[in-house]
């Protein structure tokens, strides 16, 4: 959390889009605010999120049941949220639940021509449907003295244990103890003021300079078609 990773895709030229939107909705709906700093709202979050995975997750969480929850969410999830493109009624059977309408959303705008990214995977299973998709993994590091002072609020470091968070943490160790070595040959970017640790790490500026001219020798090396050809095309049509 507060690592800079909607900061980073921004200022690459994507358009992000987030796994938790519909946790978001759903929150906002029981709750009346999706506030993650009021702590019932977070942990209200959190129990969604297992829940829609198919995690036992507690019994209830917010003032509402797990069993009143599920039949809400997979007999009225659309109109709740005002989000159709999410398989509410598989809500609870598969792990990739919340990240496969994100990741359909994803695949329609990159479809149209827009850079996009998920900028909130961390369980394994995602990362793992993510790069069947065709997903790059990239990993957004800072010091901790910049995520802290980026919360906008007194630390709490209670929410550093969360499982999500745990997770991320966990694969801050793995590239430290990696001598700063990407993760299963993705990027990590350094994303902060502080000098880069390690010679393997990306400032975020040189991340910027190298995905544009990566989308530049893309973008080339599409093949034009030709006037004729889509004059020809579109008779046989």
């Amino acid at each position: 959390m507060c690592s800079g990773k909607d900061y980073v895709a921004i200022k690459a030229g994507y358009e992000c889009v987030s796994i938790a939107e519909p946790l978001y909705r759903l929150a906002s709906f029981y709750l009346g605010t999706k506030d993650k700093k009021i702590p019932e709202v977070r942990a209200f979050m959190q129990a969604l999120g297992a829940w829609g995975r198919g995690e036992a997750g507690p019994e209830s969480a917010g003032g509402h049941s797990r069993e009143k929850v599920f039949s809400d969410v997979r007999n009225s999830g659309a109109k709740m949220t005002g989000l159709d493109a999410v398989d509410w009624e598989n809500f609870g059977t598969k792990k990739t639940f919340w990240l496969n309408s994100a990741a359909d959303v994803a695949e329609k705008l990159a479809k149209s021509g827009i850079k996009v990214a998920i900028t909130n995977a961390r369980f394994p299973e995602e990362l793992t449907e993510l790069k069947k998709r065709g997903f790059r993994h990239i990993h957004i590091m800072c010091t901790e003295v910049a995520r802290m002072n980026r919360t906008g609020r007194e630390y709490n470091p209670a929410i550093d244990e969360d499982t999500t968070e745990r997770m991320a943490i966990n694969l801050n160790e793995l590239v430290i103890s990696k001598g700063g070595k990407a993760v299963e040959g993705g990027t990590v970017i350094w994303n902060d003021h502080e000098p880069i640790p390690y010679k393997d790490l990306v400032s975020t500026q040189s991340f910027v300079q190298m995905d544009a001219a990566l989308m530049s020798k893309l973008q080339r090396a599409k093949p034009s078609i030709s006037p004729a050809r889509q004059d020809s095309k579109i008779r046989v049509q």
